[in-house]
């Protein structure tokens, strides 16, 4: 029971079916080595993803997304994926404390959708063992570029407009990503992601455009096949 404990959360990690790890603190006076056989493998697997998220582009408004993406692994390390984002936006209570007179109104810019491409890099999987079940993680990176669409009342915000009209724009960016996929069975899997996305553009009419940066936290479902 003791030694079940010690090794309940024990995880192995590794980047490849054929890597070796020594663990000479076990023994110094001879070499000790650890196989990691992957059970579930990538490599020629197409998957499919759908899910829901939170984004944080502007600090007055709510932001969910609706997140769809598929892509194709062509090696247990590297791959590729495209995906699409569609975000609901409304006024949250900063909004509301910021605009009480009826005449304030922040300066905002929302996105409305985002379609991209990332380039995959799978350097590590894991295994956590619990009491009854195995759970198998890998650790995937992405880097790609998007062409993101928004809208933002910049207009209305100078002219101290009370309608608060946007305006639709479309800005081209790029983006990195940090997934955590888990494996529930050989077909369906689990993925918390994390992206975080640049592009140029204005906050003013009277500035020139700066980068600047967003980011969304996603959970979804998928299937490999």
């Amino acid at each position: 029971m003791i030694c079940h404990l010690v090794f309940l959360l024990c995880i192995s990690v590794s980047a490849a079916t054929d890597d070796y790890y020594n663990f000479k603190w076990l023994s110094t006076d001879q070499n000790i080595f650890v196989l990691q056989q992957k059970f579930f493998e990538k490599k020629r697997t197409f998957f499919f993803n759908a899910g829901l998220g939170k984004n944080s582009t502007s600090d007055f408004q709510s932001s969910s997304a609706l997140h769809l993406s598929s892509g194709f692994f062509f090696s247990e390390s590297w791959g590729i994926e495209g995906f699409i984002n569609s975000y609901s936006n409304e006024n949250n209570d900063t909004f509301k404390k910021v605009s009480t007179d009826g005449l304030s109104i922040p300066n905002i810019r929302r996105l409305t959708s985002v379609a991209g491409v990332n380039l995959l890099y799978s350097p590590f999987y894991g295994k956590l063992n619990t009491f009854n079940k195995i759970l198998y993680m890998e650790l995937i990176f992405g880097v790609g570029m998007s062409n993101i669409s928004a809208e933002n009342n910049i207009t209305s915000f100078e002219n101290f407009d009370p309608r608060n009209i946007y305006e639709s724009e479309t800005l081209t960016g790029f983006q990195y990503k940090v997934q955590l996929r888990v494996n529930i069975t050989k077909k369906w899997i689990f993925n918390t992601e994390y992206y975080n996305y640049y592009y140029s553009a204005a906050n003013r009419s009277t500035e020139s455009a700066s980068l600047q940066s967003t980011n969304d936290i996603i959970l979804s479902v998928g299937f490999s096949l």
